[in-house]
């Protein structure tokens, strides 16, 4: 599937966000996000990601996002 605008942005979040928060992913989690960063690096928005690992990469980011604001001192549950 071609990548979004919206799919490549939450892409840079997760990177932004491993270096601090990586330990909230399981290694699953981490191995899919290295993969696809992976892919992305190599066809940008040509990187083929399945529905099924772009399911796992929203939520392993959402969880990423929730630690952010946990360590912000923000409430988690509005994070998005």
């Amino acid at each position: 599937m071609r990548l979004t605008d919206a799919q490549m942005s939450l892409l840079g979040d997760a990177g932004a966000l491993l270096g601090f928060h990586a330990r909230v992913l399981s290694a699953f989690e981490l191995e899919l996000l290295a993969e696809v960063a992976s892919r992305f690096c190599r066809g940008r928005r040509e990187a083929e990601v399945t529905p099924e690992e772009w399911a796992s990469i929203e939520d392993a980011v959402m969880a990423l996002r929730r630690a952010d604001a946990r360590a912000r001192g923000g409430a988690p549950e509005s994070v998005r």
